[in-house]
């Protein structure tokens, strides 16, 4: 039995990766930021004939109407400055190749993060994420119209920063016996709740406050959280799975009894360490399962699946414009509902993880074989699958009234998509190899996720056909549940 303190130590280390996620994960709160960078200018001399010193001028020009009028409110011109700046295609195409770059090294990163989770420890990797993140806050805080390049390096750093920490708090489900899944879904939830960071962020803006405070104070925070979690309350290289410290335990009580069955005990320790394998089941090198069929259908789900998904999060801002009529007010009230609706990950999270849960158990069968221990996760990846087709069949109609629909269904399609992308390789394959392997299919996706780029240059040209194409692939991902649903059917 552990002892109180321990079981005070494992909680906290939850509440503290808890609130990472729910900070580490606000990159995903893009359109808000872009709202915010257009309002300060940042690439906005695109829009005048290529000209920086024009765009500069602009901010000269407002600072006189604010000294003139005799107010020297910061108020009026927080929130008046984007009145000041043009838009054009050529900024929102460097905001999307922005998005599209970071969004392709955040996965490339993941490989490399998979292999220092698994052969360098947690506080390695949390050290290296937190770096990378701070840094990456202060270049979007200090970016502005005379430097608007920090832009690129700056979001790309926080997404990579983001992703070393999330994905070493998903190691602390071995905290837990029972509710490891629970802990990865509620992981999952946080962070895509953590969307909203950037409307607090936006109506901070609104608000007369300077974007460079708010993301130097989102710095140090980060800085506070992430160092009181790795060197207070988690260990320096690996987090013992309990099953294994109760199997040691186990067997140091029958060495000391002189009890017969060692080597029993031993291989139950190495099955516990391995993973989801049964004492039937031999754990084969990390390269035997990218190779199997499994992985390359969980390939097509998780990359066509992501890459609908990412192209509308990455152009959400256009989108709103281009349905408004690119009225301000209401592209900020817009702006600000899709911020909102990451609210609805609260749900979605636990939901998914509910419904993978009962058909856990309801396809529970003694002696299970590989496709019936996987089997659960068809119903819950069709469900996502369809909420994305949802999605993709509504942005066919551009009007108002289905945004708000649209920006919940975002989010529930997100929460399916990373809840079920990572629970099922938990479910698939051995512990040992989870960080390799979801660095490789994450690095995979990532290559995937630069198509979205030229989609948006596409779409400039005909917005339509590019939202029937990649309707077109998400029917595609119904492939992956129709084969966890066959099962061995499939494979014979």
């Amino acid at each position: 039995m552990a002892s109180r303190g321990e079981k005070l130590r494992r909680s906290l280390a939850f509440m503290l990766g808890l609130l990472e996620c729910l900070i580490f994960g606000c990159f995903f709160g893009w359109a808000a930021l872009v709202y915010v960078l257009k309002g300060d200018g940042v690439y906005s001399h695109l829009c005048i004939g290529g000209n920086e010193t024009a765009a500069v001028q602009s901010t000269k020009e407002l600072n006189q109407v604010v000294n003139t009028s005799g107010s020297n409110d910061v108020t009026t011109a927080g929130t008046n400055q984007s009145a000041a700046f043009p838009s054009c295609q050529a900024q929102d195409e460097m905001f999307s190749l922005c998005f599209t770059i970071s969004v392709f090294m955040m996965g490339v990163s993941q490989f490399f993060i998979g292999w220092i989770l698994d052969t360098l420890g947690i506080r390695f990797c949390r050290i290296c994420g937190l770096v990378f993140f701070v840094s990456g806050c202060l270049m979007v805080a200090f970016a502005s119209v005379d430097i608007p390049e920090l832009i690129f390096p700056g979001y790309t750093f926080m997404t990579i920063g983001g992703v070393h920490v999330f994905i070493t708090n998903f190691r602390i489900c071995d905290f837990f016996d029972t509710f490891q899944l629970s802990v990865v879904t509620i992981y999952n939830a946080a962070i895509d709740t953590s969307g909203t960071i950037f409307l607090f962020l936006k109506l901070l803006y609104d608000a007369g406050f300077q974007r460079s405070h708010c993301f130097i104070f989102l710095a140090v925070l980060s800085l506070v959280l992430v160092l009181i979690s790795t060197f207070v309350f988690l260990p320096t290289k690996f987090i013992v799975p309990r099953s294994v410290v109760r199997l040691n335990a186990k067997r140091d009580h029958a060495v000391a009894e002189g009890e017969d069955g060692d080597k029993k005990i031993e291989t139950d320790v190495d099955v516990a360490i391995q993973g989801n394998s049964t004492e039937d089941e031999t754990v084969h090198p990390f390269h035997h399962y990218i190779l199997t069929r499994v992985f390359f259908f969980h390939l097509i789900w998780l990359g066509l699946y992501q890459l609908r998904l990412i192209y509308f999060m990455g152009s959400l801002d256009v989108w709103i414009r281009r349905v408004t009529n690119n009225e301000e007010a209401e592209v900020s009230h817009y702006t600000n509902a899709a911020s909102v609706a990451w609210v609805f990950a609260v749900i979605g999270g636990p939901l998914e993880g509910l419904i993978l849960h009962f058909e856990n158990r309801r396809l529970h069968r003694e002696g299970k074989s590989y496709y019936d221990r996987i089997q659960p996760a068809a119903i819950p990846q069709t469900i996502g699958t369809t909420l994305i087709l949802v999605l993709s069949i509504l942005v066919l109609f551009p009007i108002k009234q289905l945004l708000y629909i649209q920006f919940v269904l975002m989010v529930l399609s997100k929460n399916f998509l990373f809840g079920l992308g990572f629970a099922f390789l938990v479910m698939a394959f051995p512990g040992c190899h989870f960080g390799k392997i979801s660095g490789v299919l994450i690095g995979i996706n990532s290559v995937v996720c630069l198509l979205q780029y030229p989609f948006f240059i596409w779409a400039a040209h005909n917005e339509t056909a590019v939202n029937i194409f990649l309707l077109c692939m998400v029917v595609v991902t119904y492939v992956q549940p129709i084969h966890l649903a066959i099962g061995d059917r499939f494979k014979k």
